[in-house]
């Protein structure tokens, strides 16, 4: 029952992302039958192929958690399904630039994925689980940074991928040039980054000061 009470929370949570997701991005009536003939192809398209398309840390995410779930009896498949779950629910925001892009959907969820990894936006929010959220308040400024980190992932991925198509590259290699060809701001983001991840417990502030110095880099 522990176990089986763990997975469904982990759906809750994919649920939870999802819907306000739609709540913040949409406005006026939101038709959901036909937002879900839109959106389930992608997601098809992800979960059929998500081992090509993620990054190294969020494969170690989820391979961890299999891992638990498998130690604990559950069969390895619906492990895998249930620990990925969550990292889907990133579709609404791939769909959604890889209409902007007009580039595939793979492709683009490479480089988004692979964005949160490398300015460690990934790494900030995993660590927002562990903070004290002692108000109603502190949880929604929590969730508020949170979700500015998902927007900066999307941002920034839609500025490496435009320079990246005149370029013909992809993946790795279309990060790496956006970062050498904006190499003084992106050092000026990884001394801030390098700093909060040194510290022992993430705060708030230190999440603002982060979302801000993203903000800065997106906009130079």
């Amino acid at each position: 029952a522990e176990v089986q009470t763990d997975m469904l929370n982990e759906v809750a949570r994919m649920v939870e992302r999802s819907v306000l997701w739609f709540l913040r991005h949409m406005s006026g009536t939101i038709d959901i039958s036909k937002e879900i003939a839109k959106l389930a192809p992608a997601v098809k398209e992800l979960r059929a192929n998500l081992k090509s398309v993620w990054s190294d840390e969020v494969a170690s995410y989820v391979n961890k958690q299999a891992d638990q779930y498998k130690a604990k009896g559950v069969p390895a498949d619906l492990a895998f399904t249930v620990a990925s779950l969550y990292r889907l629910a990133a579709t609404n925001d791939i769909l959604r630039l890889a209409d902007t892009v007009k580039q595939p959907i793979q492709q683009v969820a490479k480089i988004y994925y692979l964005t949160g990894e490398r300015f460690g936006m990934g790494a900030l929010r995993a660590r927002t689980e562990g903070m004290v959220r002692a108000s109603h308040w502190d949880r929604l400024a929590v969730s508020a940074a949170v979700e500015e980190l998902y927007t900066h992932q999307s941002n920034l991925a839609q500025r490496i991928i435009t320079q990246a198509k005149g370029k013909k590259l992809a993946g790795e290699k279309a990060v790496d040039a956006w970062v050498d060809a904006n190499k003084a701001n992106a050092e000026r983001y990884d001394a801030v980054y390098g700093e909060i991840r040194t510290t022992d417990g993430l705060n708030l502030a230190m999440l603002t000061v982060a979302n801000r110095s993203l903000s800065s880099l997106i906009a130079s």
